[in-house]
Parts: C-alpha cells; structure tokens; sequence
C-alpha cells in the first residue's frame, strides 16, 4: 500500500480552490464576461488590450 502524506496548508488552500474554480466552471459561472459592445467601445477609445494586461509595461 501507497502512504501519502497529508498536503500542507498552502496546497491544501489551492486544492479547494481549484475544485471550487470547477464547480463554477461547470455551472456556467464565469469571472468576467466582455460583449461585443464593450469591445467596440474600448476600440474608439483608443486603448489597447496590451495596455490592459498586468505585467507587459
């Protein structure tokens, strides 16, 4: 038989997370949702996605 070890509280955190994460993915909820219309919209204002991205200025 296959001992495991109980995770440490930084994985075990994640682990709930990410089944949590599932759960909602599977009901069909999701974060954010952007429609076309906002789309256009961010476009005529003259602001790149790039600009939005978190990590690439």
């Amino acid at each position: 038989m296959i001992k495991t070890k109980k995770p440490d509280a930084e994985m075990q955190q994640f682990m709930d997370d990410l089944e949590k994460s599932i759960r909602q993915a599977k009901r069909g909820e999701y974060a954010v949702v952007h429609t076309p219309e906002q789309i256009m919209a961010w476009r005529k204002a003259g602001r790149s996605v790039g600009r939005f991205a978190v990590g690439f200025r």
